[in-house]
């Protein structure tokens, strides 16, 4: 949802507004969704002889409902300070709320260097309430005739998470992977062989 608002009184133009965004994101990360069967030949997969298999352990809750909250909120001055200069000025403040799960299932390591086990429970991470972003900017005609515009400008920004189930680089959780006795490597992956058809 946003909203904004401009108003101009004599040399200025203010513009004002703000931003608001609710994430909903229900997700499942299931690392291997299904199963995922690793074949040794083409033979053995025609004759349904997986090297090995992976899939999530056995009752693994992998359902995941992150929740977060985005706030915005701006000001902005064009201030015509001459004929042929215009002066850009404003403020933007913008912070996410800390992302939580609908149900609480939420782990992290507080402490990298010291902690042995993750901690239960939030938050997930410590927020930032303190991103102020100021903006300035100008336009100035040097001859003042409208054909040439010499601009420029200077903002500060801030890209902020916003929940999205994270993806795992490599398993999130324990996985089971079971070899066939005698297998040999490389594996030749049954989507691997489909995608090269």
């Amino acid at each position: 949802m946003t909203d904004d608002l401009t108003v101009s009184r004599g040399s200025h133009s203010l513009k004002m507004g703000m931003l608001f965004e609710r994430t909903q994101s229900n997700a499942t990360l299931s690392c291997v969704y299904g199963g995922q069967y690793y074949f040794d030949t083409l033979d053995d997969f025609f004759t349904a002889r997986p090297a090995e298999f992976d899939s999530d352990m056995p009752g693994t809750d992998n359902v995941r409902g992150w929740r977060q909250s985005l706030f915005g909120f701006y000001f902005q001055d064009d201030f015509q300070a001459r004929p042929n200069l215009t002066l850009n000025l404003g403020l933007r403040y913008e912070f996410t709320t800390v992302p939580t799960e609908a149900h609480g299932k939420i782990a992290n390591f507080r402490n990298r260097l010291t902690d042995k086990a993750p901690t239960l429970g939030e938050p997930w991470y410590q927020g930032s309430y303190k991103d102020f972003g100021p903006r300035i900017g100008f336009s100035w005609d040097p001859k003042s005739n409208g054909k040439t515009a010499i601009r420029g400008g200077f903002g500060m920004y801030f890209d902020h998470l916003v929940a999205q189930p994270p993806q795992p680089r490599s398993q999130p959780h324990p996985s089971l992977q079971r070899d066939r006795p005698g297998s040999r490597g490389p594996r030749l992956r049954f989507l691997d062989w489909i995608r090269a058809c």
